[in-house]
């Protein structure tokens, strides 16, 4: 039950701006938890995306690799 409501409240955030999907995102992980590392994907993609594009993973794998 508690992962249906939280894949609905996911959903329905895709309707607010990038702010009120990351904060319906926090909550979900602060009522729910998630397994460790579940997110640096979703982290690299917003850190690295604007700045070098289409070429965001690449680089972010390339970096996780090496750590």
């Amino acid at each position: 039950m508690p992962s249906l409501l939280a894949a609905s409240l996911l959903t329905a955030s895709l309707l607010l701006p990038w702010q009120g999907q990351w904060l319906c995102a926090a909550a979900v992980i602060i009522v729910l938890g998630v397994s460790h590392g579940a997110l640096d994907v979703e982290i690299g993609r917003t850190l690295l995306r604007h700045r070098v594009g289409w070429a965001w993973f690449p680089l972010f794998a390339a970096l996780i690799s090496c750590s």
